[in-house]
């Protein structure tokens, strides 16, 4: 599984697809809760989820009368993440930032007194009075509710704070 005499990207998500995964599927039995907490997907942003949760509609699959739980989930694997670097970078660590990446600012924009930026390791920063908000998450919020953003990811799940910092951020670009 060497990335050695080929180190790029298309080569490691065929590894993972390949290899990696199977494995993690085998070790875990197909527990993907426990395989989502190895590749570190339960703090990623959603886009960067190698498996995803999504809710499962089981009325729609087998009618209403087999007395299913409502609140299962199942899990697929996000083909777009594994060719995205950044989805491997945070497989490490509390979001993983690429070392070369780290602090730098992608995208900065002001609004209603305070500054949002996004670094380019895809964390989002709000900063108040020039002082960095501890609870970036509430502060999105409040931006999101006077902007118009949706805070739920297609009506589903709520926005972390990568996701809804970026369609605030969006938002904002788009209005100047």
């Amino acid at each position: 599984m060497s990335l050695i005499g080929d180190p790029r990207l298309e080569r490691l998500t065929a590894i993972f697809r390949n290899n990696v995964l199977p494995l993690l599927q085998e070790y875990f039995f197909e527990d993907w809760q426990h395989i989502r907490w190895v590749l570190n997907d339960h703090r990623k942003a959603y886009d960067y989820q190698i498996v995803q949760e999504c809710t499962a509609d089981l009325d729609q699959l087998f009618g209403v009368d087999i007395g299913a739980r409502q609140d299962a989930l199942e899990y697929r694997i996000n083909a777009d993440a594994l060719e995205r670097a950044q989805a491997y970078w945070e497989i490490g660590g509390n979001g993983g930032d690429n070392p070369n990446d780290a602090g730098r600012v992608r995208r900065e924009v002001e609004y209603s007194g305070r500054v949002i930026r996004q670094l380019t390791s895809g964390t989002i920063e709000v900063l108040k009075d020039g002082q960095l908000q501890k609870n970036a998450m509430s502060q999105l919020r409040e931006l999101a509710g006077s902007l118009g953003v949706s805070i739920e990811n297609n009506g589903e799940t709520r926005h972390n704070t990568r996701q809804l910092g970026k369609k605030v951020i969006d938002a904002i670009t788009e209005q100047q």
